[in-house]
């Protein structure tokens, strides 16, 4: 079996590595992404999202107010793996510490749309 290569419970793994390369810029972690095959970057889009889920607890919800929408949730938890695994663990083991009010989808931080940006530009592929 292949060895996985982006492991998101690893600070010190590619995957984190790649996303602090990127420091919080979209287009430079698009460059970054767009050197990778498809399935590279299924991959590091399965572990991302693998990242990301980790935040979806009562706890980190309820730290950032009342009244947030699901979208705006699903943005901010995309957000924080976006920072990078300081950041990410940070807020993981600390929820208090999510973003009160939450961030939006067209926050220029969040790169995490670059993965769907790059498969469809390089790939046609809507992954």
């Amino acid at each position: 079996m292949k060895e996985k290569q982006f492991d998101f419970k690893d600070p010190k793994n590619r995957f984190w590595e790649l996303i602090q390369n990127a420091n919080g810029d979209k287009k430079t972690f698009y460059d970054i992404l767009y050197r990778f095959s498809l399935e590279e970057l299924i991959e590091f889009k399965g572990e991302f999202t693998k990242a990301e889920e980790k935040l979806w607890t009562i706890d980190h919800y309820e730290a950032m107010g009342i009244s947030i929408s699901e979208d705006t949730f699903d943005d901010t938890r995309l957000y924080v793996v976006s920072q990078g695994s300081d950041y990410y663990f940070d807020v993981l083991n600390n929820p208090s510490k999510m973003i009160k009010g939450g961030v939006e989808i067209d926050d220029p931080k969040l790169i995490y749309w670059a993965i769907g940006e790059v498969s469809w530009d390089k790939f046609e592929e809507d992954i």
